[in-house]
């Protein structure tokens, strides 16, 4: 595919300079992003030349004739870009449109909103959990959306993962301004990607009306802001009231199956780790509004309202007395103590659960059987554990949980899984020994680790592997490829405390019951927060995560397997999937490198045939799928002698 990705020190006009294109830092599917050594705050996008960049002159023309009022904001020292807008054409010395230039956004000063609204995983990167951070994000992204609205531009395509925001300040950032739908004068350049999960019932069967981009931009950036202000629950999730509810979020949004009304609905209850209920009235009004009818606040009235909310001074949230990390509306009680309870308790019952079976089992001896004995695994470690160039243990296991999933998920619809708080240590659950056999030696701790990665850095450096790869760059892949893996020598082996772990809890649980696969997340959490170098145990959980539909949480689990061990192929694999929804170049170049790390093909069909499980089963993901893996076929034909090919990895 002709691209690029080879035009980096070349020189383009700009007006009527000459500027010189540096090192490339992003390439994806309509074009690529090189710095400018003269321009350090700015950056030139080029489009693919296979898709004839002429087709996209009158579009970028229009939206520099229209650009919304989003300035770059200095503060403290600090620039931040809240929309990556074109500010000049691209040229070549012949006259023709080749792209623009955009102002340069700093991404590693950034994190995907999808990312906050998991608390367990916005804990463990370092990322806001309250209440008030979350509402500056919602009130803030309120106003982007509602300065873009003034210029009659619509970003259609409104979802968490397409949004980003600053770590330190909370602003939001846009980046692909030109996949929005754009008002030029006298024509309208449509956007042509939506997501069924955040689109208005109105058009879950024929799609975006030209007329109605605007009124589906509101409806996506309510479900936004409710996920934002409401632990991470769509507000088409719950608890279907009959069997006639859809299994699927597109078509409870079809049917109108809003669970959180100030009115019951009879076809859907709520969550019941839902916050709803504390929220102000007004607050829950716009959502009633939202999700309820047609009559939609527009984004003016939901950054106003949230903006009053977001305001310190503004007195309508205050810190917990019980909790200091929580906060809540003024003159309720703490939505976020209500639920944690709740979610302790339902732990509780279920860990209760196991230990009165396996009461009942040594007390209650069968027939003929009084002096039956269960043991449980071996206490010391695998003779082989999982490594890089392996299936057995990690892969097995894998089987096992996609499996357990697959039934799980099928039988409990899509309504998502609550994150649980934090545990600081593994917890590990004894075998099962009856008569008068010794309790086996308990394994050994895991040690908290003192030196934590810095996920910003992990994506940054995985990113630039899949970004030379997606470029079919040899030569930038072998040095983007030898940086990461020097990187991942600082970084501490594996415990072996943690793989001790990990094969005792497969050994020792049948996942058959949703409270036992949640069981076994919460002991996977437990050590890869303890010892996040444990690869084995964090791709595992990217599995799940894929599984549960969060992409974004699995991509971040992935992106950590790779940079602490880049020679993995399953870390790769994972990390391409991760990315199958939302940016297919990046989702065949993980892929492609994964190609690169297998020892065989056996073992590539392996891990693919059971990684492959955790898509949904949906006609247009399969040919996603498909799609990413041919082009994966491509690029990694193209680079198979880097000399950096993916030898045998060290355990982890």
């Amino acid at each position: 595919m002709a691209g690029t990705g080879g035009r980096s020190g070349k020189a383009v006009r700009v007006g009527a300079s000459r500027v010189t294109l540096g090192r490339l830092i992003k390439s994806g599917g309509a074009g690529s992003v090189y710095l400018l050594p003269r321009r350090p705050q700015s950056v030139a996008k080029l489009y693919h030349d296979h898709l004839h960049p002429d087709a996209y002159s009158r579009k970028v023309e229009a939206m520099l004739a229209l650009s919304p009022d989003l300035p770059v904001r200095e503060e403290h020292g600090e620039r931040y870009v809240q929309i990556a807008w074109p500010t000049e054409l691209v040229h070549d010395d012949r006259g023709r449109f080749l792209g623009f230039l955009m102002p340069l956004l700093d991404i590693a000063a950034t994190s995907e909103l999808e990312t906050v609204l998991q608390e367990r995983q916005a804990a463990a990167q370092g990322l806001p959990t309250g209440l008030g951070a979350k509402m500056t994000l919602a009130a803030n992204l309120a106003s982007v959306i509602a300065a873009l609205h003034r210029r009659q531009h619509y970003v259609v395509d409104l979802k968490p993962v397409n949004l980003r925001f600053y770590r330190e300040s909370l602003y939001i950032a846009l980046l692909d301004c030109d996949g929005f739908s754009i008002q030029g004068r006298g024509e309208r350049f449509r956007a042509s990607q939506f997501t069924p999960d955040y689109l208005a019932p109105e058009f879950q069967r024929g799609g975006v009306a030209s007329e109605g981009e605007r009124t589906q931009d509101l409806f996506a950036l309510a479900v936004v802001v409710f996920r934002l202000l409401n632990f991470g629950i769509h507000p088409f999730t719950g608890k279907p009231g009959s069997q006639r509810v859809p299994t699927d979020i597109p078509g409870r949004i079809r049917d109108d199956c809003y669970a959180y009304g100030r009115r019951p609905n009879p076809a859907m209850a709520p969550s019941p780790v839902s916050g709803h209920a504390l929220m102000p009235g007004e607050l829950r009004d716009l959502f009633d509004r939202a999700f309820g009818g047609r009559d939609r606040p527009d984004a003016d009235e939901w950054a106003k309202l949230l903006t009053r909310y977001a305001r310190r001074d503004g007195g309508q949230l205050v810190g917990c007395r019980r909790n200091p990390a929580h906060q809540h509306f003024t003159g309720m009680a703490c939505a976020a103590c209500a639920r944690a309870e709740l979610l302790e308790r339902s732990r509780r019952q279920a860990r209760a659960q196991p230990r009165q079976t396996r009461a009942r089992r040594v007390h209650t001896p069968a027939p003929g059987r009084a002096h039956a004995t269960t043991t449980g695994p071996r206490r010391g470690a695998p003779q082989s554990g999982p490594s890089a160039g392996g299936t057995s243990g990690c892969l097995t296991a894998i089987v096992i949980v996609v499996l357990g999933c697959i039934l799980m998920s099928r039988s409990c619809g899509n309504d998502p899984v609550p994150a649980d708080p934090i545990r600081p240590h593994a917890t590990i659950s004894r075998p099962v020994v009856v008569e008068q056999r010794a309790e086996p030696d308990p394994l050994p701790p895991i040690v908290p680790v003192t030196t934590r990665p810095d996920p910003a850095r992990m994506e940054h450096a995985t990113l630039g592997v899949l970004e030379a790869m997606g470029a079919g760059d040899a030569s930038a892949y072998a040095h983007a490829m030898a940086e990461l893996t020097a990187a991942a020598q600082a970084y501490p082996r594996a415990q072996p405390a943690s793989l001790q772990a990990y094969f005792a809890g497969i050994g020792q649980r049948n996942e058959s019951t949703r409270e036992r696969l949640e069981t076994r997340d919460d002991d996977l959490r437990a050590i890869v927060e303890a010892d996040p170098y444990a690869a084995f145990a964090v791709i595992e959980l990217g599995v799940r995560l894929l599984l549960r539909g969060r992409p974004a949480e699995a991509r971040a689990m992935f992106t950590q397997a790779a940079a602490t061990d880049p020679r993995n192929p399953k870390a790769w694999y994972g990390l391409g999937l991760s990315y199958l929804e939302e940016d297919q170049a990046r989702a065949a170049a993980g892929i492609a490198v994964a190609q690169l790390g297998f020892a065989n093909g056996d073992e590539a069909d392996a891990t693919a045939g059971i990684f492959d499980l955790a898509l949904q089963n949906g006609s247009d993901t399969r040919q996603r799928l498909a799609s990413a893996k041919a082009r994966a076929g491509e690029l990694a034909a193209t680079l198979r002698d880097v000399p950096v090919r993916n030898e045998a990895a060290r355990t982890r």
